[in-house]
């Protein structure tokens, strides 16, 4: 059969110029989506697939931490759905060692913690860890295995941080509790803090602490701290002095759960716009670059949206970026988002489901 392929006698007339036809058609199209920029396939074909994971919680019980393929178009539908106790809300989510840990607060304001490992399956639960001392706003991961959460309390309502060590909480495999180590480290200050946000720079140096204030002046702090400065504090001592403190342009007005992002080269930064569907780009020389004073973006890139976002994610290879509210995830191709054409459709959109908002998103190779 071999031999007689290409030959138009036993298969008919034309026979072997359709099949080295149809060869060339598929190595055309094995080839395009291997050339960065082609489609939606990333620009490192030797990047492992990416994984983007949707928490999204509420009343309704029908909440749950979500994984998606990147990237994603249309309307896509998620892999699983793992579900996350009702009367919860998420404040953010990290993957670490192998696991997903989710920032969660009840309706009375307790924190805690829900840990699932990944990938996520058919069969995994998450167990919940509490001990958190005050009320949770926001989560990050900083150098030394250091996980950082953004809190108030009775005594401290200008905020503070608690730090717990991840491969403590990583190793509570049955749940149960522990208790931050240290336990909140007030800032200094008399405002009351309402809302907050918390950004690990690249670099593995600087790590942004936001603070947003409300009242019928709402103001948006942004303060650079040294990330080894703070893992001191898990030996005692008080919060050191940021490098530097802004004020946002406009502030942040609601209490929603913020995240911003950062690229792997750290040149700049990207949170949501406090005020419009956009995108805001400040540069990271700027943030380091004196003791502070009124901030406003480098650039801004106006997206189509049907709410505010306040949640951003960028993949792992640095090809996307997501966009997020509490209704709504999109994806929108990152060189555009630096580079904006004008007003930027997305490549698709997710929808959280009735009675449920989105609170985290979450990205990871799956190699992680």
């Amino acid at each position: 059969m071999t031999g007689d392929l290409f030959k138009g006698t036993t298969h008919g007339p034309g026979y072997g110029a359709r099949v080295l036809h149809f060869f060339v058609n598929t190595f055309f199209l094995f080839f395009l989506f291997l050339v960065p920029g082609c489609g939606m396939t990333p620009s490192n074909p030797l990047t492992p697939p990416e994984i983007l994971v949707t928490g999204q919680s509420g009343t309704s019980g029908d909440g749950g931490a979500s994984p998606y393929a990147l990237p994603y178009s249309g309307t896509p539908l998620p892999l699983l759905n793992v579900p996350i106790p009702p009367g919860l809300s998420l404040r953010g989510g990290v993957v670490t060692d192998n696991t997903l840990i989710y920032l969660a607060k009840d309706s009375s304001g307790k924190g805690r913690f829900l840990l699932s490992g990944i990938p996520l399956g058919s069969s995994s639960i998450f167990r919940q860890i509490t001990g958190l001392t005050g009320t949770p706003l926001a989560m990050a991961q900083i150098t030394g295995q250091v996980l950082v959460v953004l809190a108030t309390t009775g005594s401290y309502p200008q905020g503070c941080l608690e730090f717990f060590q991840t491969t403590s909480l990583v190793s509570m495999t049955s749940g149960g509790a522990l208790s931050p180590s240290p336990s909140c480290v007030p800032f200094v200050g008399s405002h009351t803090l309402a809302n907050g946000f918390l950004l690990p720079f690249s670099d593995g140096v600087g790590f942004m602490v936001g603070q947003v204030s409300l009242g019928q002046s709402p103001t948006t702090e942004v303060s650079i701290y040294s990330q080894i400065a703070l893992s001191s504090l898990l030996t005692g001592g008080s919060m050191p002095s940021p490098l530097s403190t802004w004020t946002l342009w406009q502030s942040y007005q609601s209490s929603d759960p913020i995240s911003g992002a950062t690229l792997s080269g750290n040149t700049v930064i990207l949170l949501p716009d406090p005020s419009s569907k956009a995108i805001d780009i400040y540069k990271v020389t700027t943030l380091y670059g004196s003791s502070g004073g009124s901030l406003v973006p480098f650039s801004q890139t106006t997206i189509s949206s049907s709410t505010l976002p306040t949640l951003l994610a960028i993949d792992p290879s640095s090809n996307f970026c997501l966009a997020g509210s509490g209704s709504t995830v999109s994806i929108f191709g990152l060189d555009s988002i630096l580079t904006p054409p004008g007003t930027l459709g997305p490549l698709g959109t997710i929808n959280a489901g009735t009675g449920e908002a989105f609170g985290s998103l979450v990205t990871y190779t799956g190699s992680s």
